[in-house]
C-alpha cells in the first residue's frame, strides 16, 4: 500500500475517533482536524484523477462535501475507496 495512501487511512481514522459527537440530535463528526483530513483527501483525489475511475473520484468528492457536521457514512465511503486504493498496483 502506498505510503500516501497508508497515512490518510490512518489519518482519518484517529481525527474521527477523536472528532466523533454524539448527542440527543444524532451522530457527526466535525472539527478542524476532520477538515483538514477532508482537504488532504481532496487534494490526493485531484492528484491522481487520471488514475480513479469517473464513478469513485464522484464518490469521493460527493462524500466529501457532506461530510464534516454529518454522519459516519461519509467517512466511511472515502475509507472505503482509499483501501480498496491502497490495495492497488498503480497505487504502490
Amino acid at each position: 500500500m502506498s505510503s500516501t495512501v497508508t497515512n490518510l487511512i490512518e489519518q482519518g481514522e484517529k481525527v474521527v475517533r477523536e472528532n466523533y459527537h454524539s448527542s440527543d440530535f444524532g451522530e457527526y463528526i466535525s472539527g478542524v482536524d476532520y477538515e483538514e483530513w477532508i482537504a488532504k483527501v481532496i487534494f490526493f483525489m485531484e492528484d491522481n484523477k487520471e488514475k480513479f475511475p469517473t464513478f469513485l473520484y464522484e464518490r469521493v468528492i460527493e462524500a466529501a462535501e457532506n461530510a464534516v457536521g454529518n454522519g459516519k457514512q461519509h467517512f466511511d465511503r472515502i475509507i472505503g475507496v482509499l483501501r480498496t486504493v491502497g490495495e492497488r498496483q498503480d497505487f504502490q
